[in-house]
Formats: structure tokens, sequence, C-alpha cells
């Protein structure tokens, strides 16, 4: 999961005009993030330990991109070619833009903390049947 957030992430980013309007990559990039992240945290509601449980609230909701238009569709090469239009469009898409790149930063962030936990509650439980 963190491997496909860093790629998605390095790929998207800084979401540039021309990408905003023509690439389908990022919507279903962002739809398998969401959909991986769903079945993870199912799992994880059915542990026992307070503390994963705990961990699994942290997750932040990842919200959809908030296109006015499906990526490369006509009306989007229309809004793309329209310059004033689309420009103001993509700016007033950018604090979600950035809010998706954060939120997936700290999922990662929460991920990596969750599988340390579970590495550590592992090993002391070897050491105990020991």
């Amino acid at each position: 999961m963190s491997d496909r957030i860093s790629l998605f992430l390095d790929n998207y980013s800084p979401v540039g005009y021309k990408s905003f309007w023509t690439d389908e990559g990022y919507d279903k990039g962002l739809q398998a993030i969401k959909s991986d992240l769903e079945i993870i945290l199912n799992e994880l509601s059915n542990s026992r330990r307070r503390e994963v449980l705990g961990k699994a609230e942290e997750f932040p909701v990842l919200i959809n991109s908030v296109r006015p238009f499906k990526a490369n569709s006509k009306l989007a090469r229309a809004c793309m070619y329209i310059f004033p239009v689309g420009v103001i469009l993509w700016l007033l898409s950018l604090p979600f833009e950035l809010r998706i790149s954060n939120d997936l930063k700290n999922v990662q962030q929460l991920s990596g903390e969750l599988i340390e936990y579970i590495h550590n509650r592992r090993e002391t439980a070897k050491l105990e049947t020991a």
C-alpha cells in the first residue's frame, strides 16, 4: 500500500493544468488506493487489540477528486482550451488536491506505525512462548 501511495504521489503530487483535465489515471489510481485502504481498515476493525483499533481510527477519510468533468471528456477538454474558465476551475480544485496529498502522506505514516506495532507485538509473543 505504501509503495502504491508513493508511486501515486510521485506521479500526481502537484497536479498540473493539462493533466488535471486530460489524465484519467489520477482518478483510477486514487480509487484503487481508497478501495485498498477500505479493505485494510475492514480487516483491522476485527482486531481485539485496543492499540490496533485506536490506530485504525486515526486513518483519514480520503475524499474524491473535485473535478467538474470526467478527465479527458469533451467538456473537460473544452474547459482546458477556454483558458480563463479552465484556470479558475483548476485553481479552485488545488486546495482539495493538497488535502488528498496530505491525507495520503498521513496514511503512509500511520501504515508504517501500524506495521511496526504489529511486528513488535509478534516479536514479544515469540519471546513469551520461548
